[in-house]
């Protein structure tokens, strides 16, 4: 005799499941405003313990004491640094993140129209790493001890080990200057725009657009690749010794059937999470990526700014990187769920 749920009670438990993942949603979001605080605060703390003075560096060297003076007055850097740091956070309450001192346009305009250059590349390294790294560790796992193993290990060691700045001068190195094959630096049609362009019949810009994007993304995504297949090696070998495992097999089901259905989801989880982790890095850390490449991201608008001593522009670029790597864990926190159902929110 079967016995059927009925139907008011599943009602009611997808009511309670749905409300209680909104009311998490709601209390991390909230969580975000004393993390943006506490981030503020120090930014604004390094940046006024760093040398340099932005007056002068608007200025210039020959620029008069007083007319350095005035300056100061004019950006109200002349005032106690808890006084600028009040006014400052009273117009982070209105949305307003300044004005960039040497650029006088809105901090906010300035930050979104470097962001989806540094998106773009923060996601298609994390594509190369994922495409790389996750097949790499799963048949690492599943071939333990064979040469794809030691291959994977001996991988995962050089792309930890080897700089990221280096990595991308030997890849410039080679396939710019040598084999003349890729551009060096530089970026070609966003790539939304070169993929409308391939519909409109010009599959040229798409991949005029790719070649730019080839080379820093490879940089960024190696690194990410030998994080990724340790981690999954290191995940799969954990479930492909769990009891349920075994029990599959004893039950005659097809190896590869047990290896992607049963070990390769309940591995997920720790990758999941340093994927999440790893694309904030990648929005905030590409730093000497964006540089050597000539990659008008965020990262080389924020070495820019901090040797112009341009405080507000600096502190626009952390505060909005901060927010999007919050954001990303709570995407991650909540991706959990769906892929391991026996995890609940709390």
């Amino acid at each position: 005799m079967s016995y059927v749920r009925p139907q008011h009670l599943c009602e009611g438990r997808d009511f309670f499941s749905v409300f209680h993942m909104t009311t998490y949603i709601i209390r991390r979001l909230l969580l975000l405003i004393p993390t943006m605080l506490g981030i503020v605060v120090i930014v604004f703390g390094l940046l006024q313990i760093i040398p340099g003075d932005p007056a002068t560096a608007l200025l210039g060297l020959d620029a008069t004491p007083e007319m350095i003076d005035n300056m100061r007055r004019v950006l109200g850097t002349d005032q106690p640094w808890i006084v600028q740091l009040t006014k400052y956070l009273g117009r982070l309450l209105q949305g307003d993140l300044g004005e960039s001192i040497f650029q006088k346009t809105p901090v906010i305009e300035v930050v979104l129209e470097h962001l989806p250059a540094t998106i773009e590349l923060a996601f298609i390294s994390l594509l190369i790493s994922a495409l790389i790294g996750v097949p790499l560790g799963v048949l690492a796992a599943v071939n333990r001890g064979s040469p794809i193993d030691l291959f994977s290990m001996l991988f995962a060691q050089l792309g930890i080990s080897i700089p990221v700045f280096w990595l991308g001068i030997l890849l410039m190195l080679w396939f710019a200057v040598y084999l003349d094959w890729l551009p060096s630096i530089g970026r070609g049609e966003p790539l939304m725009d070169a993929f409308g362009a391939l519909f409109a019949g010009h599959p040229e810009v798409l991949l005029d657009s790719l070649r730019h994007l080839l080379l820093p993304a490879i940089t960024l995504g190696l690194n990410g690749a030998a994080i990724i297949s340790r981690i999954q090696r290191s995940a799969m070998l954990e479930v492909l010794g769990e009891d349920f495992i075994r029990t599959a097999r004893s039950k005659g089901l097809v190896s590869w059937k047990v290896v992607i259905y049963h070990a390769f989801r309940n591995s997920l989880l720790p990758v999941v999470s340093v994927m999440g982790l790893q694309f904030g890095v990648l929005l905030g850390g590409a730093v000497l990526t964006e540089f050597i490449f000539g990659w008008p991201g965020v990262g080389q608008l924020a070495i820019t700014a901090i040797g112009q001593r341009d405080i507000p522009l600096v502190q626009g670029v952390v505060l909005i990187i901060a927010f999007l790597f919050s954001l990303i864990n709570l995407v991650v926190d909540l991706l959990y769920v769906s892929i391991d159902p026996r995890i609940r929110l709390e």
